[in-house]
């Protein structure tokens, strides 16, 4: 059985040292050691102090704790950064429902489907409780435009229950959550009438 020397063999320090300055670059991992550092400084504070030996390192210390603060001010400036440019088109358009009054209609539509639209755009809503008026949401990603929820329109009357039918993906949920205010709307309204009926 041989024995390994001792400089054959990468010391536990070295390893931690390059892993250290190489996972850096995550945030989570600035978090974690800080917090690992802070608690290795009190805990040698404490057992050399019984001893009168003064051991604490202010955190602020670029030897210390300074790099970890720095890196993480550094890497948060750089993600609020990129936050803001992946959603950039988003902070372009006004807060807010937009009020339209021209009916969104499809290529190709179901006879009743046409009729509740023509209802609500003549009029003959008063006694509906919930109107939604060519409500859609779209997604902006890689590039491209993804549409959820394309141009619903429908009333909702005193006393019905309603449900929204479909395949996955067809925006069942998106709807909800606009109706819920989770969700802004990228066009169109949703109105509750309070004094309807």
């Amino acid at each position: 059985m041989g024995i390994f020397a001792p400089k054959s063999v990468p010391s536990f320090q070295n390893i931690y040292n390059i892993l250290k300055w190489t996972f850096i670059i995550f945030p989570q991992f600035c978090l974690g050691q800080g917090l690992i550092e802070l608690a290795y400084n009190q805990i040698k504070f404490d057992l050399t102090s019984n001893f009168g030996i003064n051991s604490y390192v202010t955190p602020f210390e670029m030897n210390f704790l300074g790099w970890i603060f720095t890196e993480m001010a550094l890497q948060g400036t750089l993600l609020l950064l990129l936050r803001i440019l992946l959603n950039w088109d988003l902070l372009q358009k006004p807060r807010g429902h937009r009020h339209t009054t021209n009916a969104f209609v499809p290529p190709s539509e179901d006879r009743d489907v046409e009729l509740e639209r023509k209802r609500l755009f003549g009029g003959a809503n008063a006694s509906d409780l919930l109107l939604l008026y060519n409500l859609q949401k779209s997604y902006q990603g890689f590039g491209k435009r993804n549409t959820a929820v394309k141009g619903i329109t429908l009333g909702i009357q005193r006393g019905e229950c309603f449900g929204l039918l479909g395949v996955n993906g067809a925006g069942k949920s998106t709807t909800f959550k606009m109706l819920t205010g989770d969700v802004i709307p990228s066009a169109g309204r949703a109105v509750i009438q309070t004094s309807a009926g």
